[in-house]
């Protein structure tokens, strides 16, 4: 049994247009691939980026580190340097106080720390000593 050319032709047709349906949806899936492709680019650099920030704030976190590490030896430099400073006063009112009274009058013990204490205050120190006598 042969089919008729009317039949054939219209399955021709029927074949064509389900063909050019496949088509049409092989491109869109293509365009889609594109697009994701686009997006892969796109979420690569992004990603690059975030490497290069990670990298940066890794820089100023070792930055940070060594200054904190600076800052705390200048602290304990300068906190050694404020005790000598502080016992360099302590031995010149110990001095001052050791002065005999015949050779040195009580008035010029008095000036000199009247004068110490200014020294201290411009330190910054307080007047941590008082006289012997007080």
């Amino acid at each position: 049994m042969t089919v008729p050319d009317f039949e054939n032709s219209e399955l021709e047709k029927l074949a064509q247009m389900v063909a050019r349906g496949f088509e049409a949806v092989d491109k869109r899936f293509d365009d889609i691939d594109a697009r994701f492709g686009a997006v892969d680019a796109r979420f690569e650099g992004v990603d690059r980026r975030f490497d290069e920030i990670d990298l940066r704030f890794d820089e100023v976190d070792a930055r940070f580190a060594s200054m904190n590490a600076e800052i705390r030896s200048l602290r304990d430099n300068a906190q050694r340097l404020e005790a000598k400073v502080d016992a360099g006063f302590k031995s010149v009112r110990e001095d001052i106080d050791a002065l005999a009274a015949d050779h040195f009058p009580v008035s010029a013990q008095t000036e000199l720390r009247k004068r110490v204490e200014r020294l201290e205050d411009r330190a910054g120190l307080l007047h941590s000593l008082q006289p012997a006598s007080a």
